[in-house]
């Protein structure tokens, strides 16, 4: 991380540097959430900000495109269901995307159609309205 040291500071003048490696790209996407790192809650980056995917048309072939884009294997690919995922739900977090529908060819889900633009999407369910998910092994 490149900065600029001045000696044009007081005592009464605080300053701080924060220094990030790596910058994602818009589109990327994470798990968040779960007991391990190949679980979790789907997330998408959008104008810098992680967003849910609604669950709605959520499934396992969207799934396995997640985890192949995460690096994880597509062995044992599941779709967790809402009651049985330890993971906390955050209302208050935007939905990027909504109704998914990837093929199996896709390496990234930015690639998947998906019926509202990224950053408008619409969810249907109420109070399972993020994709879910468990990969398998990193490959």
């Amino acid at each position: 991380c490149s900065y600029t040291i001045t000696t044009q500071c007081s005592t009464t003048t605080l300053v701080g540097v924060a220094c990030q490696s790596s910058i994602l790209p818009e589109g990327s996407i994470r798990l968040f959430g779960g007991s391990t790192s190949g679980e979790g809650r789907v997330e998408i980056l959008f104008n810098g900000r992680w967003g849910r995917i609604c669950s709605t048309l959520w499934d396992i072939t969207d799934g396995e495109v997640a985890c192949r884009e995460l690096g994880f294997g597509t062995d044992n690919v599941s779709i967790p269901t809402f009651d049985s995922f330890p993971g906390e739900d955050n209302n208050i977090q935007p939905i990027w995307l909504s109704e998914l529908q990837c093929s199996s060819s896709p390496q990234s889900l930015s690639e998947c159609f998906h019926l509202e633009p990224t950053g408008f999407a619409d969810c249907y369910s109420v109070f399972d309205s993020f994709a879910l998910l468990r990969c398998g092994k990193i490959v």
